[in-house]
């Protein structure tokens, strides 16, 4: 059982009612027709242009590859995720205290080295704390000693470098 409602000059929708296999979507709209309709409207919009022949954009020359190429070049679409990676996984350390026959030994070599200082070459082990992490690292210096700064009791080193004393851990003169 089959209804249709067709009029002479109707472009409406067709309505139909049938007990059957239903080829319709839910809202009754035959798919189609509804194609049949979009294409309609789509030649009614841009039916004068849409077999044109394309030549290009007339008022600029083509753009070199390499700037057209600098659109799609990747970007960080968060700023600083890379910074906050790296900081994650920097790796630290605890900072370890010193026996007493090693503190002895230190205060024995840094007294050599205050006799004579910037004549000898000097290798000094340190610990550096990480700025946003509990912890630090390890690292080592070789140069020679300017001075020593009691105030703040540190070790002034030519190239500018200032060494906590509290901080070393290990000194050799080379």
């Amino acid at each position: 059982m089959e209804m249709a409602r067709e009029g002479a000059g109707d472009s409406g929708p067709k309505i139909r009612a049938n007990s059957g296999k239903s080829r319709c979507h839910t809202d009754g709209i035959d798919p189609l027709e509804s194609e049949m309709r979009e294409d309609q409207i789509v030649l009614e919009k841009y039916g004068d242009i849409i077999h044109t022949d394309w030549k290009g954009v007339r008022r600029h020359p083509h753009a070199d590859y390499r700037i057209r190429a600098a659109q799609f070049a990747p970007f960080s679409a968060l700023s600083g995720y890379d910074d906050e990676l790296a900081r994650t996984a920097r790796p630290v350390e605890e900072r370890t205290d010193l026996t007493e026959s090693a503190r002895l030994e230190l205060d024995q070599k840094l007294r050599m080295i205050l006799e004579s200082p910037g004549q000898e070459e000097i290798e000094i082990e340190y610990f550096q704390a990480d700025p946003c992490k509990k912890g630090g690292t390890y690292r080592k210096y070789r140069g020679y000693l300017k001075e020593l700064d009691l105030n703040e009791r540190s070790l002034c080193m030519e190239d500018g470098l200032r060494i906590s004393m509290g901080e070393i851990r290990r000194v050799e003169i080379l």
